[in-house]
């Protein structure tokens, strides 16, 4: 039998067109409208009328009401700010329960999300207001601040004038092809923490984020390789003050819940071994 693939992609993506020429014929591409004349030249440029996939635009809700069975959904969980995409893993809940077969994977079916704390003056400026010398002397630094969202996309790591303070940690292992028998799967609402010892001295300005995808047993892709196009996101710590030592230990919390990554640092430090 010929194989089906659900792409979710959502922005442009011609993985499908690839597939089809390698066992996945058909199927179903879900992707925005103003990407489906450029999607159709592609095929038609290519000679590729053979494969026949179904275009349909992520801005309607006619997707959720997918009733045929694909053998593999290929998603891409970030968006290229760094930052996982809007709702991604209630969405796959609802694809992974209509529209996977049994037998069918998700891909990436493992992503990894890792972090770092690390001391960034040039990141902490970029994120908010230090002084009344950028609002023309006007005190309004106090307040801007106060309604400053945590979150800090489109961070470059490998540009970014920053000190580590941290090795590089794992904060989650998401597995989206985990077998339940009942009950939403885990990746709807995570909790873990985890215990880090300083590598350096310093302040903790923000935990840094990127993600790993596991599309099949010996590949694996980082969101944080600087020749693929993502950015990293990181969570300002705005209202920890934390100074490091070397050698202290710091406790890292991360949850994840409505596709939000949402991390924190425990501030009751003590001393490693």
């Amino acid at each position: 039998k010929d194989l089906s693939l659900l792409d979710f992609s959502t922005s442009f993506s011609p993985i499908s067109l690839q597939m089809g020429c390698h066992g996945y014929p058909n199927g179903t591409v879900i992707m925005k409208s103003e990407f489906h004349d450029l999607y159709q030249t592609l095929q038609r440029s290519n000679d590729l009328s053979q494969l026949s996939f179904d275009l349909l635009d992520t801005d309607t809700d006619t997707w959720q009401g997918l009733a045929r069975k694909h053998d593999v959904i290929l998603c891409n969980p970030v968006e290229l700010c760094g930052a996982l995409r809007q709702q991604i893993f209630e969405d796959l809940e609802i694809l992974k329960l209509t529209c996977l077969e049994t037998t069918g994977k998700i891909v990436p079916g493992i992503i990894r999300v890792n972090a770092m704390c690390i001391e960034s003056e040039s990141l902490m400026s970029d994120s908010a207001v230090l002084g009344d010398d950028v609002t023309l002397g006007f005190r309004i630094a106090e307040f801007i601040n106060m309604y400053q969202s945590t979150l800090h996309v489109d961070v470059d790591l490998t540009s970014l004038d920053h000190v580590r303070l941290t090795d590089p940690f794992q904060l989650f292992t998401i597995d989206l092809n985990e077998k339940l028998d009942d009950g939403p799967s885990s990746f709807l609402d995570m909790k873990r923490s985890v215990n880090v010892v300083a590598t350096d001295t310093g302040h903790v300005t923000a935990v840094i984020y990127w993600f790993e995808f596991v599309l099949c047993d010996g590949i694996t892709i980082s969101t944080l390789e600087s020749v693929l196009p993502w950015r990293q996101a990181a969570v300002m710590m705005k209202s920890c003050d934390i100074d490091l030592v070397c050698g202290q230990q710091i406790k890292v919390t991360g949850s994840l819940k409505n596709s939000c990554l949402g991390i924190s640092v425990d501030c009751d430090l003590s001393e490693g071994s």
